[in-house]
């Protein structure tokens, strides 16, 4: 594979091909690549006249829009993406962070044009096939958010303009809780006794924090990243204590003193506005009201039905918990015992079972999860090369048999120094340009040890190409949201719908490095499903705290909402910090995680009823996006959602002994 150094913008804009070098691109060469920024907002400029100053029409207002548009998205998704793999020279980093700025103030200039956006009204008003005013809808819904007119549109504006201020100023305060040491506790080296059970991995990073301020001993710093590992894994329970504490920002009297009190409280009252002037009494209405379950007595139905059917394991097992306390004389779990004993109970019985990387490993599990992605999904891979500067990364190119359409990848399996967990990114979606249909290219991060490759790991591969098919196979080329069909509440079933292969025999029996036997695979099944009652009994009581939290949320109220939500979960024996919480940073209510956290666990609970026999007719009848009518009725001809069972979801149908 050959990476681009230099790669003329306008030109391969112009011919279209610039889809398929852009993600090849070296930023070394500062002077060349300074002089395409300038290049590239002069294009965007250009296109942008050129469709104001033409007759309004589909060619010359929507076709010419969409282009400069996703090739706007692309340039900063990728200096997005280059940003977190980049980790070479100094001068290449100050390239990332102005071309940082450059495509932010170009992603502004192309979707708040208010000349745009009544270009686009106007031809909405003029066209007259449905399909097409559907397509314009989207766009200017999902886009321009121009969904408002008049005094409600101004209001609006101003809450989110607002509500973006304070993300920004949390985003900021948790940086700093990383940078500085107001969360550090400092164990000097005669006090080793306190860190015994602390993983290598953890003290490494925390001698090297004290080797860097001249001290002999170790320093944590307490965040959101370690908190449950140290709680997990420290014996001696002052520590754990301590470092909860921390973690919470507390003084000794107990005050909560996060810089970030302030800017929770700013958040979620300028989110509550935006919902009042969407005329939703309270910001989890809002969320909740294009969702399957659209109001909070459905919600709070659901969450009962739940959280009975697994109370009586949870339960037993809380009481074993408690039974091994009593051992070390604690006879009240607190949150940090909670994590700690359960750690060891979970150790007690895996000890027992049919160990995992027996029968499976990276390097001979990839490739024939690759040959059964071709076979299925009809696709085809190519390794077109590996850049062990880019993350060693993988790149491939991905050809769908059926449509001849073109993903690129840009693969990044291996565990990174700073854990930043598996997730997947859309670079760039494929995209109707005249006769052309443009590349999709896509981003997957994993954080996979080689050496102990595990099935939680296999699970987060798995699941993370699920996202990167659902936009390959399943987008809609000419609507600017992918998935506009149907709401975010479902959005991780396609990923959850492939993810649960792990759980199919068949599967597990390809793509293991020896034969394992039907009976192996169920030990395993059931070393991994054994407490699950257990974590769904503490996601659900988590997850109802949270969506109350906004529920009841009142604007006026003096009360100290990171205070208040702190209590609550402490009862509950489980660890959480609103103030640390990144889903608190998410601004467009239509994919907002935040107050419904629950709905992993509902599309993960339809994604296992759907049969998965056909993998690509799922893909491309139930997850197309393309087919623009109610996604409920459409789920409905797939698999019976008027009852969910919670056990046979912890059981995945199968015949294994749980908890």
């Amino acid at each position: 594979m050959n990476k681009i150094n230099q790669l003329d913008i306008i030109s391969t804009y112009s011919d279209n091909s610039i889809w398929d070098k852009l993600f090849l691109v070296e930023f070394s060469n500062n002077k060349y690549w300074n002089d395409q920024l300038s290049q590239i907002s002069n294009l965007i400029d250009s296109e942008i006249e050129s469709i104001l100053s033409s007759e309004t029409s589909w060619k010359n207002t929507f076709l010419k829009f969409k282009k400069v548009c996703s090739f706007a998205d692309y340039f900063v998704n990728l200096i997005y993406i280059y940003k977190s793999m980049n980790k070479t020279s100094k001068s290449v980093n100050e390239f990332l962070e102005k071309a940082s700025t450059i495509s932010d103030e170009i992603w502004v200039k192309v979707t708040s044009n208010e000349d745009v956006i009544r270009k686009f009204k106007q031809l909405k008003n003029i066209t007259k096939s449905s399909n097409k005013k559907l397509i314009l809808g989207d766009w200017l819904k999902n886009l321009f958010d121009a969904h408002q007119n008049g005094k409600k549109k101004n209001q609006y504006n101003k809450h989110y303009s607002n509500l973006q201020s304070s993300i920004e100023a949390f985003n900021k305060h948790n940086d700093d809780i990383l940078k500085g040491n107001r969360n550090s506790i400092f164990v000097p080296s005669k006090d080793k006794h306190l860190i015994v059970g602390l993983s290598k991995a953890t003290l490494k990073i925390a001698k090297k924090n004290a080797i860097a301020n001249n001290v002999d001993g170790w320093i944590f710093y307490v965040s959101d990243h370690n908190i449950l590992s140290i709680c997990a894994n420290a014996k001696n329970r002052d520590f754990r204590k301590l470092a909860y504490k921390k973690y919470q920002s507390t003084h000794a009297n107990g005050q909560h003193i996060t810089k970030n009190n302030a800017i929770i409280k700013q958040i979620m009252v300028n989110k509550h506005k935006i919902a009042n002037v969407l005329n939703k009494t309270n910001y989890a209405d809002l969320v909740i009201s294009n969702h399957l379950l659209n109001t909070k007595h459905k919600v709070n139905k659901y969450l009962d039905k739940m959280e009975l059917g697994v109370e009586e394991k949870a339960l037993e097992i809380i009481n074993e918990m408690k039974a091994i306390a009593l051992q070390d004389n604690v006879r009240k779990l607190k949150p940090w015992d909670h994590y700690y004993y359960f750690t060891k109970l979970e150790k007690k019985h895996k000890n027992k079972s049919v160990k995992f990387k027996e029968f499976y490993s990276f390097d001979t599990a990839f490739p024939k999860i690759i040959d059964f992605f071709e076979k299925n999904l009809n696709l085809k891979f190519e390794l077109l090369g590996h850049s062990k500067k880019d993350f060693d990364s993988f790149y491939y190119k991905i050809t769908d048999k059926k449509t001849g359409h073109i993903m690129h990848l840009i693969f990044s399996p291996f565990e990174k120094t700073n854990k930043t967990g598996c997730y997947q990114y859309d670079i760039s979606t494929k995209s109707k340009i005249g006769k052309e249909t443009t590349s999709s290219v896509q981003y997957i991060e994993c954080d996979i040890d080689v050496n102990n490759f595990s099935f939680f790991e296999l699970s987060c591969l798995i699941h993370e190409f699920g996202h990167a098919f659902h936009t390959f196979l399943s987008q809609d080329e000419d609507a600017y949201a992918k998935n506009v069909s149907y709401s975010w509440d479902l959005i991780e079933m396609p990923s959850q719908f492939l993810e649960f292969l792990v759980f199919d025999y068949n599967f597990m029996k390809k793509i293991s490095k020896k034969p394992i036997s039907k009976q192996d695979f169920l030990s395993l099944v059931s070393a991994e499903q054994y407490f699950e009652a257990y974590y769904v009994y503490r996601n659900i009581k988590k997850n109802r705290i949270i969506f109350n939290t906004y529920l009841n949320f009142r604007p006026y109220s003096q009360a100290n909402i990171h205070a208040d939500v702190t209590k609550m979960m402490e009862q509950e024996g489980i660890i959480y910090n609103i103030s640390q919480d990144s889903y608190m940073s998410y601004e467009n209510y239509l994919s907002d995680y935040a107050p419904v956290g629950y709905i992993y666990l509902l599309s993960a609970q339809i994604a296992q009823k759907i049969d998965r026999t056909d993998l690509r007719y799922v893909f491309d009848n139930l997850f197309n996006s393309n087919q623009r009518i109610g996604f409920k009725d459409k789920l409905n001809q797939f698999v019976d959602i008027s009852d969910l069972d919670i056990n046979s979801h912890i059981n995945k149908e199968l015949p294994i002994f749980t908890y």
